[in-house]
C-alpha cells in the first residue's frame, strides 16, 4: 500500500515491465482527499457515492503496458 500516488505508479510500472499485471486502487475517504487526488471532478465524483470502497481503479496489463481505467468500485 502506498500513500503517495507517484510511488504507486512507479511500483506498478516496475512490475509491468517484469511482465506482471497490476491493479492500482485509489481509496479516498474525504472530500479533501478527493480534491487532492483529482480536483473538482474527483470531489464531484466522491459526493455522488462517498461510500464506494474504491474511488478509482486502474489496471496495468503486463509488458503491453496497456492501461484500463475501470473507474469506481462499489
Amino acid at each position: 500500500m502506498f500513500d503517495i500516488w507517484c510511488k504507486a505508479q512507479q511500483h506498478a510500472l516496475t512490475l509491468a515491465m517484469r511482465g506482471e499485471s497490476v491493479v492500482i486502487d485509489v481509496c479516498v475517504y474525504s472530500e479533501a482527499g478527493a480534491d487532492f487526488h483529482g480536483g473538482d471532478d474527483a470531489v464531484k465524483s466522491y459526493r455522488e457515492d462517498p461510500d464506494a470502497s474504491v474511488h478509482e481503479r486502474i489496471e496495468v496489463v503486463g509488458l503491453a503496458l496497456k492501461l484500463h481505467h475501470v473507474g469506481r468500485i462499489a
